[in-house]
């Protein structure tokens, strides 16, 4: 992403947004190498009710703070593009709003994977049945909506801020969140090797300092834009 923003997008980091790019994709790693092992067994079944507890806010902040930059741009220089201090804030806060809805889209899908798994265990095989079965769930209506929302809030912000900063925010968020919240709702242990465990920690809390590091930066301005009041 670094490469490609910079080959075509013509995007510059500064050295502290590139090392936090880069703590990132460590981040992403350590998660993988945290997987594995014993005491790691797939749920397939969530409470409903402590589902909606969760996946309900939390697609509710996803949304407010996603939408948040765009109050910022209408009150800029009419400009399509955020310039000087405003660019890494919008590009952090669309990052966090979208990977918040793609989290809560990722426990609807896995949601309706253990729809599936009951299907299976009880012997139904039938493709209608297992499309009454989805169609009348409303993790799938979940799974729409949040992943509609996050697309075009993802659109917007691609085209407002830097690629560089927002694509692995937003990943990092989204993967953050399904880890912690999945684990939780579908009964799963966490890696019973101590090894395992404090990669898992370790990839969570660099993720939350990155994003907080990323979210104080005040980049140079943006080409084009000019700090300051606007001439009349």
């Amino acid at each position: 992403m670094l490469v490609l923003s910079r080959l075509v997008l013509r995007e510059r980091l500064g050295a502290v947004e590139t090392w936090c790019v880069a703590a990132m994709a460590v981040c992403v790693v350590l998660l993988a190498a945290s997987t594995g092992g014993a005491g790691t067994g797939a749920g397939h079944h969530a409470d409903p009710g402590w589902l909606a507890v969760v996946a309900i806010p939390s697609a509710v902040v996803g949304l407010l703070v996603a939408a948040s930059p765009l109050r910022t741009r209408r009150r800029g220089l009419g400009k399509h593009r955020f310039g000087g201090r405003d660019a890494a804030a919008a590009a952090v806060r669309f990052g966090i709003g979208t990977g918040l809805l793609y989290g809560v889209a990722a426990l609807a899908i896995k949601a309706l994977s253990g729809i599936l798994a009951g299907h299976h265990a009880s012997g139904g095989h039938g493709a209608a049945s297992i499309a009454v079965g989805l169609v009348s769930s409303p993790y799938l209506y979940v799974f729409g909506g949040c992943s509609a929302a996050a697309m075009l809030l993802y659109q917007v912000g691609l085209q407002s801020c830097r690629a560089s900063v927002l694509v692995p925010v937003s990943t990092v968020t989204g993967s953050v969140y399904f880890l912690i919240a999945g684990t939780w709702l579908f009964h799963e242990h966490l890696p019973a090797s101590p090894g395992k465990l404090g990669l898992r920690l370790a990839a969570i809390a660099v993720a939350g300092l990155v994003v907080i590091t990323l979210s104080r930066q005040a980049p140079e301005p943006a080409p084009g834009y000019a700090a300051g009041p606007r001439r009349r």
